[in-house]
Formats: structure tokens, C-alpha cells, sequence
């Protein structure tokens, strides 16, 4: 059969819980993937917090779960820090994507890989999907390919990328003051503008890694060199671009709808984005089948109000991580001895007027003042941080 309701591109985690919400209900729904086998390879830092198991609807007991953490941690040039304290796990990420995506075909989903999209047109009230080896007829379109997805390209939603690099060393006994398995820790200098660098434990393995608007793997590499660790003895290497878009992206279309990477639902300051691609998989699935059910093509426009509290949708938030372009290690050197060991949500007023005693400067206090903005916005907003 080559006519479906629902046809998805991309059988990542966007896709998979659209594809299961509306298989669930009876529809017909066909998934395409690129790849050969759903999740490989890894292009992301594998981490996931205890909201977005929630979304996803299991415990914590799961096989691709190989380390619980506390938290995060911000560090600072100076070996300041803060902490975030919510709590999180390292995933193996293909067999999470595998284990969203079987879910979804115990369902009633068909999945095709191996199914590269090379055209897509417009055919009535419904669309034509063609790979190299067939073409398909569904009455609706949703894009979940990724931040380089073929359905957003139709739809021209070309957003600007952060690139990432990722290593995976195996943890030796010279590095066990470095990795703390309790924590996700987060580097921001100004070598990483844009962007940050990286340590995720584990287990008996770290990943690490960096995003950065310039030269990111020779900056990884380097970052790698700090800490102890030689990147020719890394078990894995990985990578791949993030979307850091400017305004949100255009995700609602005649019978199509952008879930995921492929529609910006990436946290801005973090650039996690397996919950926002789990949650707005998951909205998409339920406005399409309610689409089908009314039989009323216009309704898919609901889909922008139901996915409006996610920070990409909020032109302030994407603003946010355009100021770091600005920051240097002075400014981030300040905000770390104001904020020192203290959770993200704390105001030090006394570290804070001593500090600008100390550095009367006023990269300093826009610093902090940019800072106190941040914070703000986490606490609004922090569900979806990573």
C-alpha cells in the first residue's frame, strides 16, 4: 500500500512520538528514515532530563540509561561554577531513538529505511513522496528530519546551524578528578563563542565535546588536550549541526507541520533537544489526528498555539545566546565568584556589590545584568532546558 494518512520524514525522536500518537489512534502512518538502521549514528551529547522521561512515559529503569546525575554544572575559566539541580540521566541515544520508533510500529506505524526523500510535491489536499525506489501518497506531511530536514528545505525554512563535535573516551585513573559521574558539567570561555563545551559522564566513559560558531573541532580538540584527554584515543567520534536560529522558525503549513530539530525546538541556551523534539512530536500527532478526525485540514493551524510555551518560540529566549558572542572570560570569570557553588536560582547581592567594587567595570555589570536575565528566564522555562 502506497497511500497513508500521515506520512513523516525522519524517525528520530520527533518523529517516532508523532508517528505513535497517531498509529495509536488508528491512523494509517508511514515513517521514512535515511538512514539503515534508526539512530545511527549519534550526531548529540546524550543527555536527558527527568521531564523529558516523563514525556516519553517510562521510568527510569531503561537499558539505554547508562548514568543518572544530579544535575548540571556552568563552569567557569576561573574553576568557578554554578549548579543546576534537576534531576537527569546520559542516554545511549540510538537505542532510545530505536526504542521510540519500535514503540511506535508495535503500534501499527510502517516504517522504511534505507528511504532517502529526493522529491515532494503537492498533489490536491494531500502530498506525493518520492525516494530513489518508490513514491508515496499521504494526506499529511510532517517534517522530522533533523536540523538539515528535506521537508524543511521545501518549505525553505533554512535556519543557521551551531556546529558540535563530540568525543567518547574510555575513563582512565589520571582523569577521575576531572569526570565527576555526578554531574553534567557545561564550560563556558570565550573559546566557545556562541556556544560551550562539554563533559558527560558515562560510567566507565566520558563524552565530551564543544559547539562554536568558529573553528568548533579544532577548539574541541584543544579543549580535549586541557583536560588530559587524546583525542587519537577516542573510542567514538561524533558530530553534527544544531540549529541557533535568530526568530522562530515557520512550522505550520497547508496539511504540513516541522517537528523537532527540523522546526527549531531546541532549548536556545542549551541547545538540548530531545524533549523538545519528544513533546512537539507528540502536539503534532495529536492536532493531525484531530485534523483527520474532523476531517478539517485547517485545524492543523491549532499547532502553533498548542507548542507556544517552548523557548524557540519566544523571540527574547533566542535572543539570549546571541549576547555570548559578546562575553569574554573577564565577564564570565566575574559572574562565576558572584555565583560560586550556588544553584542557578540564588541572588548574592553581598559577592555581587564586592565584585563591582573590586572590578568596577561596566562589562562587568552588563554581564551580571544579562546573567540576572538568564536566570530568568531558566526558572520560567527550565522543563525543556535539556
Amino acid at each position: 500500500m502506497n497511500k497513508y494518512d500521515v506520512i513523516i520524514v525522519g524517525a528520530g525522536p520527533a518523529g517516532s512520538s508523532a508517528a505513535f500518537e497517531l498509529a495509536g489512534r488508528g491512523f494509517s502512518v508511514l515513517v521514512l528514515d535515511k538512514k539503515s538502521v534508526v539512530g545511527n549514528p549519534n550526531h548529540c551529547g546524550e543527555g536527558i532530563s527527568n521531564y523529558c522521561l516523563e514525556e516519553v512515559g517510562v521510568s527510569a529503569d531503561q537499558p539505554w540509561i547508562v548514568n543518572e546525575v544530579l544535575g548540571g554544572r556552568l563552569m567557569f575559566p576561573n574553576q568557578t561554577f554554578v549548579t543546576f539541580k534537576q534531576k537527569g540521566y546520559c542516554i545511549d541515544r540510538p537505542a532510545f531513538d530505536r526504542f521510540l520508533m519500535n514503540r511506535a510500529v508495535d503500534s501499527g506505524c510502517v516504517l522504511l529505511t534505507n528511504a532517502r526523500v529526493k522529491k515532494i510535491e503537492s498533489i490536491g489536499e494531500g502530498w506525493k513522496i518520492s525516494t530513489t525506489e518508490k513514491s508515496f501518497h499521504g494526506t499529511y506531511l510532517v517534517g522530522a528530519g533533523g536540523p538539515m530536514c528535506f521537508v524543511a528545505h521545501y518549505f525553505m525554512q533554512r535556519q543557521q546551524h551551531l556546529p558540535a563535535f563530540q568525543y567518547k573516551f574510555k575513563i582512565e585513573p589520571s582523569h577521575q578528578e576531572v569526570v565527576d559521574q555526578r554531574w553534567l558539567d557545561f564550560y563556558h570561555s570565550e573559546r566557545f563563542p556562541g556556544g560551550y563545551a562539554w563533559v558527560f559522564p558515562r560510567g566507565d566513559e566520558v563524552a565530551i565535546g564543544g559547539g562554536s560558531m568558529i573553528k568548533a573541532k579544532e577548539r574541541v580538540n584543544q579543549f580535549c588536550q586541557d583536560l588530559g584527554f587524546n583525542v587519537e584515543k577516542a573510542i567514538r567520534t561524533e558530530g553534527g549541526p544544531i540549529p541557533f536560529l535568530k526568530k522562530p522558525a515557520k512550522i505550520c503549513f497547508p496539511n504540513a507541520l516541522l517537528v523537532g530539530d527540523a522546526g527549531g525546538f531546541t532549548y536556545p541556551l542549551t541547545k538540548g533537544g530531545i524533549h523538545g523534539a519528544v513533546w512537539s512530536g507528540k502536539q503534532a500527532g495529536r492536532v493531525i489526528a484531530h485534523a483527520l478526525q474532523e476531517n478539517n485540514p485547517r485545524s492543523l493551524a491549532a499547532f502553533e498555539s498548542q507548542v507556544k510555551k517552548h523557548p524557540c518560540r519566544r523571540s527574547s529566549h533566542l535572543r539570549m545566546p546571541q549576547t555570548f558572542f559578546d562575553f569574554d572570560d573577564q565577564m564570565f570569570n566575574s559572574i562565576g565568584r558572584i555565583m560560586d557553588q550556588l544553584e542557578f536560582s540564588d541572588f548574592p547581592i553581598g559577592r555581587f556589590i564586592s565584585e563591582l567594587s573590586k572590578f568596577p567595570s561596566p562589562r562587568v555589570l552588563k554581564g551580571f545584568v544579562i546573567g540576572g536575565v538568564i536566570q530568568y528566564h531558566y526558572r520560567k522555562s527550565k522543563r525543556f532546558a535539556w
